[in-house]
């Protein structure tokens, strides 16, 4: 059972569209859960562009078809990627999602046939100031978007 606290942003607008997020401490990590809808992953966008005092860069996303049309998005990953990142990073060359896993040897489980799976994704973060290369690890599963704690890469 996923346990933590709960932080709600709203936006003005009518159809109350919402970011919902809760930190989580589960299998001794740290993870941020948030659930959105996908108009608001712009406004989220916007949040980090202001963050971070610097233009980012437009992210490089995987084109791979197997997931095309899937619910985890470039622009989500790269939202919660970017709202996983400490507000004291440097400033961010290169952006890159692809869909799998940085650690793909690491955990895994089988799931039942016509079971819900997971889309696995990681965020690959470049900074301008030659700092070393972190990568975020996110997934959707269960209507709700999850990042982990940025890792080197």
């Amino acid at each position: 059972m996923l346990t933590g606290r709960f932080t709600r942003w709203s936006t003005s607008s009518a159809d109350g569209l919402y970011a919902q997020q809760r930190v989580v401490h589960q299998f001794g990590y740290s993870v941020r859960l948030i659930r959105m809808r996908a108009v608001l992953v712009t406004e989220l966008a916007v949040l980090l562009v202001a963050g971070c005092g610097s233009s980012l860069p437009a992210p490089e996303c995987d084109t791979n078809p197997l997931f095309a049309g899937s619910a985890l998005t470039c622009e989500s990953a790269v939202a919660a990627a970017g709202q996983a990142l400490p507000t004291d990073h440097p400033p961010i060359e290169r952006i890159q999602f692809l869909f799998g896993s940085a650690t793909p040897t690491t955990g895994g489980r089988l799931y039942a046939e016509g079971e819900e799976q997971p889309v696995n994704g990681y965020v690959v973060l470049t900074y301008a100031d030659g700092a070393d290369r972190q990568y975020v690890p996110v997934v959707w599963f269960d209507e709700e978007l999850s990042s982990g704690t940025p890792a080197l890469y």
